[in-house]
């Protein structure tokens, strides 16, 4: 019998979400876009799972509301501090239970890379958030360097070993973007490029220490080559 969760995680990989909400790989993402804009009222993280990467912005007395395909994920997130959550079972097809122009900032981190119809929740998102609003937007990327090397050599499409127990056939990636379809899919839905942080996933990591000014530059305008991750602010236009 085919399972009815197929179109999201299941629970294991939730729980293989860990580490510190108030300290994560994405921190550096968070702190450097709230440096840059004013402090949201509400904010809006869709495909939260459990909360991990966003929990921490309700340092900031923001009202953070998560949206999911898993009951179970949404669970872990209101545990961790979430305000509200919403089940929506699939983000590719339904209509988001939030009100049009809602949120000031609407983060979508790690999502679109796993969706049918990845263009039907921009235009959703481009619905929720409110004029002079942002979207934050982190995808990965399969294919630096690195990541050619890698496959040349292995012959696996996932070259990072996202998901070590999946095969081809049920990888959990089924789009890949670069980083110019990712501005392109944003900007079809009125938004417009504000920042770009994907410096911030430059391979060889510990480069990022030791030269930071110099791998923002370099990393910023080579990211296809060089990130293992896209991540870009966009704002709708007010």
């Amino acid at each position: 019998m085919k399972d009815s969760n197929y179109k999201n995680f299941p629970n294991p990989y939730i729980d293989n979400i860990i580490g510190n909400s108030d300290d994560n790989y994405f921190t550096p993402v968070l702190n450097e876009v709230l440096s840059s804009i004013k402090t949201p009222s509400i904010i809006c993280d869709i495909g939260c799972g459990n909360g991990i990467f966003s929990a921490a912005l309700k340092k900031n007395d923001s009202s953070l509301i998560g949206i999911d395909g898993s009951e179970y994920a949404l669970k872990k997130a209101l545990e961790i501090g979430f305000d509200q959550v919403h089940l929506v079972k699939d983000l590719s097809l339904d209509i988001l239970p939030i009100n049009s122009q809602y949120s000031d900032l609407v983060i979508c981190k790690d999502l679109l890379e796993h969706l049918l119809f990845p263009e039907h929740l921009i235009s959703e998102i481009n619905r929720i958030t409110s004029p002079g609003g942002y979207l934050l937007l982190h995808v990965p990327n399969h294919f630096p360097i690195i990541g050619r090397l890698r496959m040349l050599f292995t012959n696996k499409i996932d070259t990072f070993n996202y998901f070590p127990n999946s095969d081809r056939w049920n990888f959990p990636h089924i789009r890949f973007f670069d980083k110019e379809s990712l501005i392109k899919l944003a900007l079809k839905y009125d938004f417009k490029m504000q920042s770009d942080h994907s410096w911030l996933f430059f391979r060889p990591a510990k480069l990022i220490k030791i030269f930071p000014s110099l791998v923002k530059i370099f990393g910023n305008r080579y990211s296809n080559s060089t990130s293992e991750g896209f991540t870009i602010l966009f704002k709708k236009d007010g």
